[in-house]
């Protein structure tokens, strides 16, 4: 590679890498850390006020096969396969519909789609 093309190619990556640095920081201390956080406190133990210990246990992986857990996996399993299905059976006729009507009923449509969201907003109103 010649010297002009390295230094083009420096010249490209530079303000790219200015430009996504910011959001690469805050990727890595908002949901880097907090996910390695949470990882190194699953391998830890408890004392008899639930106070976290720094000795290393996989008595909190062996809690996850409890019997009254998997029940409860099941349960959230079920439910989430029904919401799903739910879900696509009611979106895409309404998607569908939604394509192909006019612009206002488009709109409309839209706008009662997501009416729900604002209701936190509208409440405090």
């Amino acid at each position: 590679m010649s010297i002009q093309k390295k230094y083009n190619l420096r010249n490209k990556i530079i303000p790219v890498a200015v430009t996504v640095s910011p959001v690469a920081v805050w990727l890595v201390l908002l949901i880097a850390v907090p996910l390695l956080y949470i990882f190194i406190i699953s391998f830890c133990s408890t004392d008899a006020e639930h106070n976290i210990v720094f000795s290393f246990s996989l008595a909190n992986y062996a809690k996850m096969f409890d019997p009254s857990l998997l029940t409860i996996y099941a349960n959230s399993l079920a439910i989430s396969v029904l919401t799903t299905v739910f879900c696509i059976l009611v979106g895409y006729p309404f998607a569908y519909i939604m394509a192909f009507s006019s612009p206002f009923k488009k709109s409309m449509m839209m706008v009662f789609l997501l009416l729900p969201f604002w209701t936190n907003s509208i409440i405090r109103l």
